[in-house]
């Protein structure tokens, strides 16, 4: 992002955070007292926090994090930890429209800590911008299967919309731009950023 632009460079505001901006774990480990792994079935690894420390970002391909998860064995997919609630969110995830009764996930692109990024959380915890490769019909159910044309696309999920995603690497035709990198947000979730060569 250019200067003043208020958006979050997406490594070096990771790296620059209180928690450690990659934390590998095995199950029932706690990252001393930062979140707790409710003896997840995959190693997590955390990629940022808010401002406070209250809601961390994470990924991981556990598939029973979340009340009602179905994902696929292996699939990466995002999370936000909520500390004073004491529970995780799956961020990357079908349109509930779709699965109104499950937390199915979708997956996402994954980081590598100090290298590439391609999950990011807003200052406020508010908003977590994230890469798929899946169907952007699927994430956001209202734009229809046909709006996606293949490759990386940008999503951001929101708090304040009642949890759900919204595609923003969009044409200005209205299809999705496939192939985006380097998502940024700003403080409160109202801006975002990313890198195409479209």
């Amino acid at each position: 992002p250019k200067p003043g632009s208020g958006l979050r460079p997406s490594v070096e505001a990771l790296e620059d955070r209180t928690t450690p901006a990659a934390v590998l774990a095995s199950p029932a480990t706690d990252f001393n007292g930062a979140i707790q792994t409710f003896n997840a079935d995959a190693p997590i690894t955390i990629l940022g926090a808010s401002d406070n420390g209250n809601f961390i970002l994470v990924q991981s391909s556990a598939t029973n994090l979340v009340t009602g998860q179905v994902s696929a064995p292996g699939q990466n997919n995002i999370f936000r930890y909520d500390r004073t609630a004491g529970q995780y969110t799956l961020i990357s995830a079908y349109d509930k429209a779709l699965f109104p009764t499950v937390a199915k996930g979708i997956g996402a692109v994954p980081s590598v800590p100090g290298q590439v990024t391609n999950a990011v959380i807003s200052e406020d915890g508010r908003s977590i911008a994230f890469l798929s490769s899946a169907n952007a019909g699927l994430i956001q159910a209202s734009l229809g299967v046909t709006i996606d044309a293949g490759g990386d696309d940008m999503f951001v999920w929101s708090e304040n919309t009642g949890n759900t995603n919204r595609l923003v690497s969009l044409k200005a035709t209205g299809s999705a731009i496939g192939g985006v990198s380097n998502p940024g947000i700003n403080r409160d979730g109202s801006r975002v950023s990313f890198v195409s060569s479209v």
